[in-house]
């Protein structure tokens, strides 16, 4: 059993892992919240915390050496192949430590999981032009989508009891990263013509109302899974 890293299946390079990188259910972060005169404390969730997951392999074929260091660095959708239809955001940040073994390396691979999702690598995107209509999230914890949205003048969209608005410059559309919270039209910020708050999507249903002139709404990865 193997992976595939930036798009590199590593069986076919001659990868063999004694250890996989290990995909792990995060740890919550919290914050504690302690009330005067209250026995006890509240905690306060901040969201999913990231984790590093340490792997062990063997090199076998030395004609891919100089190709497997140079792949064994940086970002890159990484999919284990026992579970092929999904993908996690991993990078390689720490040094990687090589031994050798007879005509074979040894390497010590650590990957940073900064952002703990799965999602998945054929994600087929929701194209929704009738409002009120759903959104739908397949996985088992909640999604920040990415959403292109065709309209003109003020709208506001209320998606899963979460409404923003936003005034469209003539001629153009926006593109709304919810994970990151930013506004673009072609790549440019857009946050100015923004207001109120990116939504989220609850695991099955959600609902999505318009009021104002709206032609269509993509929804990209909508699901996700821990």
């Amino acid at each position: 059993m193997g992976c595939t890293f930036k798009g590199y299946n590593l069986d076919d390079y001659g990868v063999i892992f004694e250890k996989m990188p290990a995909i792990k259910k995060p740890k919550r972060r919290t914050e504690d919240i302690y009330i005067d005169n209250k026995d006890g404390y509240k905690p306060n969730e901040l969201g999913y915390d990231g984790y590093t997951s340490e792997s062990i392999a063997i090199l076998t074929e030395s004609e891919h050496f100089d190709f497997l260091k140079g792949l064994f660095d940086g970002p890159g959708a990484l999919i284990r192949n026992d579970d092929p239809t999904r993908y996690i955001n991993a990078k390689i940040l720490n040094e990687v430590e090589y031994q050798v073994l007879g005509n074979a390396l040894l390497a010590t691979i650590e990957f940073t999981i900064e952002h703990p999702f799965k999602y998945l690598v054929a994600d087929v995107p929701q194209v929704i032009t009738t409002f009120p209509n759903t959104i739908t999230n397949n996985g088992n914890v909640y999604s920040r989508p990415y959403l292109t949205i065709e309209g003109s003048g003020s709208v506001t969209v209320t998606i899963n009891g979460t409404t923003f608005s936003y005034n469209f410059p003539v001629g153009e559309d926006v593109e709304m990263d919810c994970e990151v919270q930013d506004s673009y039209h072609e790549g440019i910020l857009r946050n100015q013509y923004m207001s109120g708050y990116y939504p989220r999507l609850e695991p099955g249903s959600n609902a999505i109302s318009i009021t104002g002139s709206v032609t269509s709404v993509k929804v990209e990865n909508a699901s996700r899974w821990l």
